[in-house]
């Protein structure tokens, strides 16, 4: 499996780039963060509060996220 990587980074099909742990929003799921990145990820992911589902289900905007 490896090589398999390997060739495609060759072929400059696949690249690998540097994430720090700052943007890593899987940590929202693996590890204890701090509000702000929580709230970070939160976004990063797409996800409502449930005072943004409610005010969307109020305002019939059903069918988009907030912004």
């Amino acid at each position: 499996m490896l090589l398999v990587f390997h060739c495609l980074v060759v072929a400059a099909i696949l690249s690998n780039n540097f994430v720090p742990s700052s943007e890593q929003v899987v940590d929202v799921l693996t590890k204890p963060i701090t509000l702000k990145q929580f709230r970070s990820f939160r976004q990063a992911l797409r996800v409502l509060t449930l005072t943004d589902a409610f005010n969307c289900a109020k305002n019939k905007e059903t069918g988009r996220m907030l912004e």
